[in-house]
């Protein structure tokens, strides 16, 4: 759209509207953070160990703390191999007399072999994950890496419908609905009894997030020229990295993950007054036949320009008569431009992934 290129540049491309634009559009990659890289802490593994039949009365009978229970109950607690979470000894400790003097006799001989957990688990109970919630350890870890791989299921099926939705009924609109589904569902994840209910509102959460994320940055970057588009998106990404590093604090001050999730998800229904403070994109309006030039005209009063009578109307009959449909399809009929969506689809895919990757929490 070169004209409204021209009628941009006329109206003034980065002026203060459009630094208050660019501030609006950047507090949402706060939660896009939250959302996206919330798995590492809401996921997390902790220390765990099995559920041993009696050893509750065994430690008070023997007055054994935590970890000489963990290094009498567990293989390898005491060094004598891997340390082994996801077995127990087939021991009956409810049984038999002196087990506080045998035992160390007993396990020395080797007269005990090791079996699968068939109790469940015990879990640190500093901070409570997902993980510790459902279990998802052991043979049911696999579970584990649903959360992200359903998000990214989001992300997929969100980027095509959400962007037609965009290009619909408007950016500010999808970024509205995007964002309030975004907190609906993030709280669907917190209140979720189940682990499947779980992965539905992941899911959402994806679909939601890749909407709100797509609208809000081609409703932002379209208030500006050319030039100015690259500092544009550097901005936007120091608020996502912003939200980094805000995450880790409230994972640490945060001890339940349902609330960590709460907190995460409550700030999106403020983006509803973007309803009231953010304009619509003019070349959105100019590309279905709607009136652009009331929102041109305020950027230019917030500029301080002064709109020529005769220079919107021309510009904008010229590219009204070059507007042209566009369609997903377009993604794929050429044979370059089929190559490279294939190829960020799949880099999206490994970048959304990466999380799920990531064994590590520091508290």
């Amino acid at each position: 759209m070169a004209n409204v290129n021209k009628l941009i540049e006329h109206v003034g491309d980065f002026g203060p509207f459009q630094k208050r634009i660019v501030l609006l559009g950047s507090f949402p990659l706060i939660i896009f953070a939250f959302v996206l890289v919330g798995v590492v802490f809401l996921g997390y593994t902790p220390d765990h160990r099995c559920v041993i039949p009696g050893s509750e009365r065994l430690q008070e009978e023997c007055g054994w703390t935590d970890l000489e229970l963990q290094e009498i109950t567990v293989p390898g607690s005491d060094g004598s191999g891997p340390l082994r979470r996801c077995e127990r000894f087939d021991v009956d400790w409810s049984k038999g007399q002196n087990k506080c003097s045998d035992v160390n006799w007993l396990l020395a001989l080797n007269e005990t072999r090791s079996v699968r957990c068939d109790g469940g688990w015990v879990f640190d109970k500093s901070h409570s994950t997902i993980v510790s919630e459902f279990s998802l350890v052991c043979e049911r870890s696999w579970l584990a890496d649903l959360n992200q791989v359903f998000l990214a299921l989001g992300f997929f099926i969100g980027a095509f419908i959400t962007g037609y939705l965009a290009d619909r009924f408007g950016r500010k609109p999808c970024l509205i609905a995007s964002m309030l589904g975004l907190g609906v569902s993030g709280v669907g994840v917190m209140l979720s009894p189940w682990y499947p209910l779980l992965l539905t509102f992941r899911f959402l959460q994806g679909f939601f997030g890749k909407g709100a994320w797509t609208a809000n940055y081609v409703l932002v970057i379209e208030f500006f020229g050319s030039n100015n588009r690259k500092f544009v998106s550097m901005v936007s990404r120091t608020f996502y990295s912003t939200g980094m590093v805000i995450l880790p604090g409230l994972a640490y001050f945060l001890s339940s993950w349902r609330i960590l999730q709460l907190v995460m998800s409550l700030p999106c229904i403020l983006f509803i007054s973007y309803h009231w403070f953010v304009p619509e994109s003019p070349r959105w309006l100019l590309s279905q036949n709607h009136d652009a030039m009331r929102v041109a005209s305020k950027i230019a009063k917030c500029n301080g320009r002064l709109l020529l009578p005769n220079l919107p109307q021309i510009t904008l009959l010229e590219e009204k008569n070059t507007v042209t449909p566009v369609s997903v399809m377009d993604l794929f009929r050429s044979q370059s431009m089929r190559k490279n969506t294939l190829i960020l689809i799949y880099a999206w895919r490994r970048e959304m992934l990466k999380p799920a990757e990531t064994n590590c929490m520091v508290i």
